[in-house]
């Protein structure tokens, strides 16, 4: 099961379990919180869901938490888990290896409204903050994983709730190639380096949205 809500995005029904879920501590990511602060937030919604056996929970958890990666919901739901645990298990959907490899720094808000306004597929806003800061295109995430701003644009290897398609990304990831990203940039996850098009093209987000072709033929 899939839906696309807005009109404009593809979004998989299990995406959208993850930001409604997550409502609080995804809107406090442009508010310029500390690293952290945010995993604390999150962490609690992770041990909320648990607790009341959550699809979305189970899904971040399986996706992302290395002693249960892999994991039935039904074993995830079974499993032992303290509050420690849910620390690392937010830090791990962020792309660290656990809490404790948090530096406590501030998440840039600046970064994460470009993120934002990627993911929505508005293009004036995107173009208006990249105009003013062109920077964002070489800048990397505050999150583990280190994701460019291109990179989030391929439905893979970054938060979950974050796994959108806008239906109009071909012009978005023209935008930011136009603005100076570098096509062959990496970011490492899944045990080694890739780039946008590795990631994008092993997703199946993009390819249930069907854009597939209009975003490989920027890359030719």
């Amino acid at each position: 099961m899939t839906n696309q809500n807005p009109a404009h995005l593809y979004i998989h029904h299990i995406v959208k379990l993850c930001q409604d879920h997550h409502k609080k501590s995804i809107d406090l990511l442009t508010e310029g919180i500390s690293m952290k602060e945010f995993m604390e937030i999150y962490a609690k919604e992770i041990e909320e869901g648990f607790k009341n056996k959550k699809l979305a929970t189970a899904k971040e958890i399986s996706n992302y938490y290395p002693p249960l990666l892999g994991k039935s919901d039904l074993e995830i739901f079974n499993s032992q888990l303290s509050k420690a645990s849910f620390l690392d298990i937010a830090a791990c959907i962020h792309g660290f290896e656990a809490f404790s490899k948090i530096q406590d720094v501030k998440i840039d808000g600046e970064f994460e409204k470009s993120v934002n306004a990627l993911l929505a597929g508005d293009y004036d806003f995107l173009r208006g903050i990249v105009n003013m800061k062109p920077q964002l295109v070489h800048q990397r995430s505050n999150f583990g994983h280190g994701a460019y701003l291109l990179h989030y644009g391929a439905s893979n290897a970054v938060e979950l709730y974050r796994q959108v398609v806008p239906l109009n990304l071909g012009s978005m990831i023209e935008l930011l190639l136009g603005a100076g990203a570098e096509k062959d940039s990496e970011i490492e996850v899944y045990g080694g380096s890739y780039t946008f098009l590795d990631l994008f093209n092993s997703s199946a987000h993009p390819r249930a949205a069907g854009i597939m072709n209009e975003v490989n033929a920027l890359f030719s």
